[in-house]
């Protein structure tokens, strides 16, 4: 299977699987938990969940990173779609207590398949905790990020369809995502990736 076609249903998945659980979260809050102890158990799963899209995501983003040069190319659309599931999964650090920390950093390990570890969580947690506190929304409106590697996805196949005993590259002219502070998101999250040797 084509990688791109991978990283497409991966990325849409991940996109899937976080708003599955906020939306539970949400229910629950809003009176979908009949006890506060249900209420404390799918914030914990939240955070758990939370973290292991974001490790997952930190994940990609390194070894591209790495690949890369240890440049965050910020034209690159699996980049793109790591860094809006990276922004949108540590919204819950801007105001998270210790428990909610424990749990998501505990699925930050598992979710970076330990890239993340004990020995370097504290410093993870603390940039992550300062990236979810910058201007994210360009990159947490991941409508139209999705929309596009939806797009992508379906250039993709109905070209590996087409010409299925030829190899081509597909490019998608119409994948190109402006983000209003790039520079700046760019820079936290390469401190942040410089953390991993």
């Amino acid at each position: 299977m084509n990688k791109f076609i991978k990283f497409a249903v991966v990325a849409v998945m991940a996109v899937f699987a976080t708003q599955t659980a906020q939306a539970q979260l949400l229910k629950n809050l809003l009176g979908g938990a009949s006890s506060s102890t249900e209420v404390a158990a799918e914030t914990k799963s939240s955070a758990y969940s939370s973290g292991q899209t974001s490790g997952a995501a930190l994940k990609a983003l390194y070894s591209q990173y790495k690949a890369d040069g240890k440049n965050l190319n910020m034209n690159n659309m699996q980049n793109m779609l790591n860094l809006a599931s990276l922004a949108t999964n540590v919204q819950g650090l801007k105001t998270a207590d210790s428990d909610y920390k424990k749990e998501f950093v505990k699925g930050l390990i598992l979710g970076s398949t330990n890239l993340v570890t004990n020995n370097n969580s504290t410093s993870v947690l603390s940039s992550l905790t300062n990236f979810a506190k910058m201007d994210l929304s360009s990159l947490i409106n991941a409508e139209s990020l999705t929309e596009k590697a939806e797009s992508a996805a379906k250039n993709a196949i109905t070209s590996i369809l087409t010409t299925a005993s030829e190899t081509k590259k597909i490019e998608d002219k119409n994948t190109n995502i402006k983000i209003e502070n790039a520079a700046e998101i760019a820079s936290s999250v390469s401190s942040l990736l410089n953390l991993f040797k």
